[in-house]
């Protein structure tokens, strides 16, 4: 049936239904998605259906540069995902009784034209529907709160449950992926001059990862208590919030409990250092961090995954930089800030929101030397508020490319290759809290005669 649809209707009713939906006010103010639904439509009915590619796309509809690589820049998939729910919102709350239905099917780029009289007419919302930000509406930062928030209101929840998942996946799967043999023992030069006596079969490498303490809330009898957890009636926000989306059971109260997970952003980035890692056949030993106070890392190579405001280890490390990780009352969220030597606030990088439910995120990639190792040893830190940002400043200092835009700014300041210690600022884009794409965005060196 759909290649009989598809080549039943004439071009000039293509043509109305697609200016339709481009002069739509669901569409008005996403200018990205009318520029990608106008490119493969047109294709379309221009007979060229076959001719649509990611790349094309990616160049040609969302103004992409010719060096565009789906593989690692996700911005296409992102915005078909943002334009099957934009069509779905334009045809049941905009143009419902519409003669022809533009559709996007799922795990393709081809558009398909459906008559009101088909039985396919009426589909239900794509999956995790939701209205797409307009962008008009999207300013760059977050509107200042009327007074400070706590910590609860900053805990990003559905971070946790995918933490605990990928955590727990990933860590069982360390002991066999580091006794087998990598598929080539070719690490990237570039990547090896980076991260030097970390990338070496003889580095010992630690690697220390952030993990919060966080909280489940859940009905038990009255007056029930837990072994060996914190356990207490949670605030009133927080009972409110959750018998709005469970509802209470007679007899019951609910009651809070303490657990640790490790953060998905935590734990994806160091998935992409335990591919550097694997390649240059180095020894690898994984702690939390509350098991690896900073005197275990002196004279050791070691690579830190975690949010200063959590982390203690990670705090104290910052603290030897110009750059840390802050909370910013003004936006509400977490930022990265320079500061000078005077600790006055030099510049501020900031979280963003972006048309079409899309977010940036920043994070801090921080290269120090180990404390009494004679320069022999290194440290890497990896910082931010949030997911995205960790596990994009990973994502950086593992890509050849990153670390070749990297060492070309430092040859321009007459730096022959890697400096000893050095910070760098990253931005991380994503769509909810999947990372799509990472950008270099500062870096500074950093005056070592005290290590």
């Amino acid at each position: 049936m759909q290649g009989s649809i598809v080549t039943s209707i004439a071009p000039e009713l293509k043509a109305k239904a697609l200016q339709e939906v481009l002069e739509s006010a669901t569409f008005s103010r996403a200018e990205q998605l009318r520029s990608f639904l106008r490119l493969v439509c047109e294709m379309e009915m221009s007979g060229r259906a076959a001719a649509i590619t990611e790349y094309l796309i990616g160049v040609e509809g969302l103004g992409r540069s010719a060096d565009f690589v789906p593989s690692t820049d996700g911005i296409v998939r992102s915005r078909a995902h943002a334009l099957r729910q934009k069509l779905f919102e334009y045809y049941t709350k905009e143009n419902p009784h519409a003669p022809l239905r533009i559709d996007l099917p799922k795990g393709s780029y081809v558009p398909k034209y459906i008559p009101a009289d088909e039985p396919e007419f009426v589909t239900p919302a794509p999956a995790g529907f939701a209205a797409a930000v307009n962008e008009a509406d999207a300013p760059v930062v977050l509107p200042a709160p009327p007074e400070p928030v706590s910590r609860w209101k900053t805990i990003h929840w559905r971070e946790i449950g995918i933490g605990v998942v990928v955590g727990a996946l990933l860590l069982f799967g360390l002991n066999r992926a580091f006794h087998a043999t990598p598929a080539t023992s070719d690490i990237d030069p570039l990547v090896a001059e980076a991260w030097g006596p970390l990338a070496r079969p003889d580095a010992d490498a630690l690697i220390v990862l952030e993990r919060p303490d966080q909280y489940i809330v859940r009905s038990l009898p009255p007056g029930a208590d837990l072994a060996g957890v914190v356990n207490v009636a949670p605030p009133d926000a927080i009972r409110v919030e959750h018998e709005r989306l469970v509802p209470p059971v007679p007899g019951q109260e609910l009651r809070m409990s303490r657990v640790s997970a490790y953060r998905n952003g935590g734990v994806l980035g160091m998935a992409a250092a335990l591919k550097v890692l694997n390649l240059a056949r180095a020894s690898v030993q994984i702690l939390p961090e509350q098991n690896a106070p900073i005197s275990n890392l002196r004279g050791r190579n070691a690579l830190i995954f975690g949010d200063p405001t959590i982390a203690p280890t990670v705090a104290r490390l910052l603290a030897r930089g110009v750059y840390g990780v802050e909370y910013d009352k003004s936006v509400r969220d977490f930022v990265i800030r320079e500061r000078g030597k005077d600790g006055a606030a030099v510049r501020t990088y900031y979280p963003k929101n972006i048309p079409e439910e899309l977010d940036e995120y920043p994070g801090l990639i921080t290269v120090l030397p180990s404390d009494g190792a004679d320069n022999r040893k290194r440290v890497v830190v990896f910082a931010a508020g949030n997911s995205v940002g960790s596990q994009a400043a990973a994502e950086f200092f593992a890509s050849p490319r990153g670390l070749r835009e990297l060492k070309e700014r430092f040859r321009s300041e007459k730096i022959d290759g890697f400096p000893r210690a050095y910070q760098v600022v990253v931005m991380g884009r994503s769509a909810g809290p999947a990372l799509l794409s990472f950008t270099y965005i500062a870096h500074r060196v950093l005056d070592t005669p005290g290590f």
